[in-house]
């Protein structure tokens, strides 16, 4: 999934308002809070820094975008540098940080082939697959690095978006990766460098969904960045962009590749895509009807999608923290006027009105209780333990089936439950219980924490 474009708007809008011979550099601590926000609508930065996660992802901005034309003689002509200035001001205003996507994508710097057509992760169009940098740009590429990381103010930044629809060799990626890593630590050595966006799908959960051969050269395009870039990387993403049961395979098998290899990196979610997921080919009736009528905006469907994003969007969080992975950034900020994706339009915290969405309140109340856990443990059916080293553990439940479900491990003799909302205008309830078999437990999730 991407949303190359939001950058660069988001600029314009706070403006007016041979690899052996490079030396990596360690990352000393990456981020410690486990949660961002993937977007950066400047007209609701306020909003979104109340959740307190404390960092904002953008997808993104390209070499195109900060340099349309290449250097003559030597000297470049850079853009977007108040811009920059601007959104350092925006971001320190409400104490965020930032996550940049920076997408290699220059039409004068790469050698493309149009033999071998890829698809935009942007617009879902087609282009020439990107074959590598060209020789005489590479320090062209480590210079443009430069000048982004002396203007803006930057945590994390990401080479790349589903570099795997985009890139044809993964040998090359790597190549340039290793050149804006070099350049980067030469800026800022304790950044945080994240590759590559990789949208995996469902690829391990329903193959049959997929060409086979389509999903082996994704696969192996990842296994041969995994396998070579190890000393020009932080932390490796992904999108987790379906369903929450496609989480734990797609953590397991990029840990395996980097165990193959010898090491082993953190993992994050740059883009969890936070709502259910409609797929019109292989989806159910009700998820195929919902789908169509997201596609003529209707009403009901939007507030339908909005209430099921809500508490999707927990047990969502709850799988990708289950799994292993150490930070999520949970799309998006703002719903989308317009997007190709119908579903993804309406994947926003807040509405495009400005109106806080269920999702947001949700975030927020889950953040609150589970932001700085030292790990997680499925202790029994969906019942999880968040455990912290200077506090008593919290819970998150739900029960798909109609019994009460197994709560046995569950010791005490009060409890507090926090109910999601589901609503536009709603906001999360507590209920303090005495014994947790006098709760109605359902499908939708709770945090429980025990009183003392």
């Amino acid at each position: 999934m991407g949303k190359i474009t939001v950058l660069v708007l988001a600029l314009v809008f706070i403006g007016c308002s041979d690899d052996n011979d490079l030396l990596p550099i360690e990352n000393p601590e990456v981020e410690k809070s486990r949660f961002g926000v993937d977007g950066l609508n400047q007209q609701y930065l306020g909003d979104i820094a109340v959740l307190g996660d404390g960092i904002s992802g953008i997808n993104g901005i390209s070499w195109d975008d900060i340099e349309p034309n290449a250097p003559q003689n030597g000297v470049h002509e850079y853009r977007l540098q108040a811009e920059m200035t601007a959104l350092n001001t925006a971001l320190t205003a409400v104490d965020r940080k930032l996550q940049l996507n920076f997408r290699l994508s220059s039409h004068w710097a790469l050698d493309r082939d149009p033999d071998n057509q890829v698809t935009n992760p942007e617009d879902g169009s087609s282009e020439d697959g990107i074959v590598g940098v060209k020789e005489a740009h590479e320090e062209d590429l480590a210079a443009v690095i430069r000048f982004i990381l002396n203007n803006l103010e930057v945590e994390a930044l990401q080479v790349g978006s589903e570099a795997e629809n985009e890139w044809l060799n993964g040998e090359a990626y790597v190549h340039a990766l290793s050149t804006i890593y070099e350049a980067a630590k030469e800026v800022q050595p304790d950044i945080t460098i994240m590759i590559f966006g990789f949208n995996p799908a469902n690829y391990f959960t329903q193959p049959q969904n997929f060409n086979p051969a389509l999903v082996q050269d994704k696969l192996d395009f990842a296994e041969t960045v995994i396998r070579n870039a190890e000393p020009w990387y932080d932390v490796f993403s992904f999108h987790a962009s379906r369903e929450f049961e496609a989480i734990a395979p797609t953590f397991n098998w990029i840990k395996d590749q980097m165990q193959a290899s010898g090491y082993d990196k953190p993992i994050w979610v740059d883009d969890m895509y936070s709502g259910p997921w409609l797929d019109s080919n292989f989806g159910t009736a009700s998820e195929k009807e919902l789908f169509n009528t997201l596609v003529s905006a209707d009403p009901q469907a939007i507030s339908t999608f909005d209430s099921l994003q809500a508490g999707y969007m927990v047990k969502k969080l709850t799988a990708c923290f289950n799994a292993g992975i150490e930070k999520v950034f949970v799309s998006t900020d703002v719903d989308f006027d317009v997007y190709y994706i119908p579903n993804w339009r309406y994947a926003g915290l807040i509405k495009s009105n400005g109106l806080l969405k269920p999702a947001y309140q949700n975030l927020k109340l889950f953040i609150e209780k589970t932001d700085g856990f030292e790990g997680v443990k499925n202790v029994v059916d969906h019942l999880y333990e968040f455990t912290f080293i200077d506090k008593d553990p919290v819970y998150v439940y739900w029960n798909d089936s109609n019994d009460q479900g197994n709560l046995s491990a569950l010791n005490g003799g009060a409890f507090t439950i926090h109910e999601f909302a589901y609503q536009t205008g709603e906001t999360p309830k507590s209920s303090e219980v005495n014994a947790l078999g006098s709760y109605d437990f359902g499908a939708h999730p709770v945090v429980i924490e025990l009183r003392d």
